[in-house]
């Protein structure tokens, strides 16, 4: 099994996770009430996919397993080079929970987002995280972004002003209620972007200093953010008066349309699997490409998701997936203006006239198997911009999902500020 099969994993499995989510949404089944209808329930989906995230940490063990207990650096492939320590498994799991619970939260919008936009939009919509996380690094992390970054994020911005815009256009002529509710979605994916983006300040912050490997810290995020949702958040929601059956999502009638319904308990199922054959695909194409490549693979999986939803309404079934219409156009140019704006701010493209803080060729050059923000392994796209250097050298990072996005550094002899390209 080469990086090709990872590569085929990831584009497969990545494409999958977003798809079986919104069709889960597009299920109808009977609930406890006696009457079917469509099984909307997001903060369920966010207990599957941090179970799917749960299920990484027995390949963490099996690593572990393998590995030569005589090699001091063999139990704990590092996430940055410097001073760094191996601390207890405890302290570790204290470090995840504050990470884990932006996910959480994150993802629990962005898939109440899902309920009200297509799974093209949705995806497209997710490359707001680089503005945020751009952003948020220079005001708490004191990075320095340099011009050729903010040509990329004013590019990504406008592309993302260009995506809803469409979006909202394609949708004129739809009730009024259900024009306002995709409003709505496409505000909270965004601001569910704006959490993630503090998810991987917060990884940054904590995680700089420790040893820890990345597939025990997504493993322990899934624990945390099972944990947090089971025995707080549905109890939480069940209480909470809302729409669904008097409760903001009822707990009870999830189990029963899952009873109901053999179609959607399939379904759930490929969605968990999916979530843990992307994580580690996802994994193994980081630690084997370079970020040239891992840019375009994100592009790739997004325009995977518009095609097959475009496949699925023309030539399946109207009743899932997406149309073509004259402003489709405008989200095709969307989409390509976000993937300019993610190539310049990565580092793929050069603008000529710009200042860069090192050479292409010195990145690739760089060992891409440590990681400071580990979720950030699935989400593909550049977040964080340069910092400036403690020692002669700079750490190397990578990309998470939720929806994929990595980093790494490199250092300039001889010059006082170094740099961290993605």
């Amino acid at each position: 099994m080469g990086v090709g099969f990872y590569i085929i994993g990831l584009l497969f499995f990545g494409s999958l996770n977003t798809l079986t989510t919104k069709v889960q949404f597009q299920i109808k089944s009977v609930g406890r009430d006696g009457e079917e209808k469509y099984f909307q329930k997001p903060w369920f989906e966010a207990i599957v996919m941090f179970l799917g995230m749960t299920t990484i940490i027995f390949f963490y063990w099996y690593k572990l397993s393998k590995q030569k207990p005589t090699n001091p650096d063999a139990l704990s492939q590092g996430l940055i080079d410097g001073e760094q320590k191996k601390p207890s498994a405890w302290k570790v799991s204290l470090y995840i929970i504050a990470p884990a619970a932006c996910d959480l939260l994150a993802s629990c919008l962005c898939f109440i987002g899902l309920l009200y936009t297509t799974a093209s939009v949705w995806q497209m919509l997710r490359g707001s995280m680089i503005v945020f996380s751009a952003i948020l690094s220079v005001i708490f992390l004191k990075r320095k972004l340099y011009a050729f970054h903010w040509v990329g994020v004013s590019l990504c911005s406008a592309a993302i002003v260009m995506v809803g815009f469409a979006s909202m256009k394609s949708d004129n002529g739809m009730p009024e209620e259900e024009f306002s509710q995709e409003v709505m979605g496409m505000g909270l994916i965004i601001i569910g972007q704006l959490i993630q983006a503090s998810q991987i300040i917060l990884e940054e912050a904590l995680l700089k200093n420790i040893s820890v490997d990345p597939l025990q810290i997504v493993g322990m995020e899934g624990v945390w953010g099972s944990i947090l949702l089971v025995f707080v958040g549905m109890p939480l929601l069940y209480w909470l008066p809302g729409k669904d059956g008097g409760h903001v999502e009822d707990s009870i009638d999830t189990l029963i349309m899952i009873k109901n319904s053999t179609t959607l308990q399939a379904i759930i199922f490929f969605y968990w699997v999916s979530i843990l054959t992307y994580n580690v695909s996802g994994m193994m194409v980081t630690q084997s490409l370079s970020g040239v490549v891992r840019c375009m693979l994100e592009a790739a999986r997004t325009a995977c998701i518009w095609l097959v939803d475009l496949f699925v309404f023309y030539y399946i079934t109207p009743n899932f997936g997406e149309h073509w219409d004259n402003w489709s156009y405008l989200q095709l140019f969307g989409f390509v203006t976000l993937v300019t704006g993610t190539a310049i701010y990565s580092n793929v493209i050069q603008l000529p006239g710009f200042e860069y803080p090192a050479s292409v060729a010195a990145q690739h050059k760089v060992d891409e198997s440590k990681f400071v923000s580990p979720s950030l392994v699935l989400m593909m796209s550049p977040n964080l911009p340069p910092k400036k250097p403690k020692t002669d050298y700079q750490s190397l990072s990578a990309d998470h999902d939720t929806p994929t996005v990595e980093f790494y550094s490199v250092s300039v002899p001889g010059k006082d500020k170094g740099n961290r390209d993605f």
